[in-house]
């Protein structure tokens, strides 16, 4: 059974206080505790987006699960590129402490979102920007207390994985322009 107000505290202290709830929470890290956070947090997103806009009612399914799997390929993912710097932390800690922080943060952006969407006041989406950017410094937060490394090093851990992952975006939008070209017969203007 889900502790609610223990967990709202947990979630509350990961974005007010996050290192020293990274810390604590490191040594209850589990992916079952994880997938619960992402499975909540998923149905509260679904829900939201649900009553504002156009979305089919399969989304409280699909949500939650499609979270659950995009959060353990990253996870698996960084833990990679965080070994390739030195990490000497685990797949458990890390999830957990992405979901930890991940969660609310992924409430706080689908509440934002849905009073955009309601009020039509647009100036309201760039607080999703801001909450992205606070994102990334939990992410380097969580990266430098599973690994035990630099906060340097939990930076380059994320900042050179969206680097390939935009290297390896470039060159296949240039490889399908290229053969797109040459379908038309436009091959002198290829970029090969």
């Amino acid at each position: 059974m889900v502790d609610f107000n223990k967990l709202i505290k947990v979630w509350q202290n990961a974005l007010m206080k996050p290192s020293k709830t990274f810390k604590e929470q490191a040594r209850h890290a589990n992916l079952k505790d994880g997938a619960i956070m992402f499975a909540i947090s998923g149905v509260i997103v679904a829900l939201l987006t649900i009553i504002t806009s156009a979305a089919d009612v399969t989304t409280i399914i699909s949500g939650p699960i499609s979270t659950i799997i995009g959060w353990l390929i990253f996870s698996g993912i960084l833990l990679l590129f965080a070994k390739l710097f030195g990490g000497k932390g685990n797949f458990n800690t890390q999830s957990y402490l992405l979901a930890v922080y991940g969660a609310p943060l992924a409430i706080v952006t689908g509440l934002i979102s849905a009073v955009a969407s309601l009020t039509g006041i647009s100036g309201i989406s760039m607080l999703s920007g801001l909450l992205g950017i606070y994102g990334l410094y939990l992410l380097t937060l969580a990266l430098k207390e599973t690994h035990e490394y630099s906060m340097m090093r939990a930076f380059l851990t994320w900042a050179i994985l969206i680097i390939v992952f935009i290297v390896i975006l470039v060159m296949v939008a240039a490889t399908m322009l290229t053969t797109i070209l040459g379908i038309f017969g436009l091959g002198a203007l290829s970029l090969a």
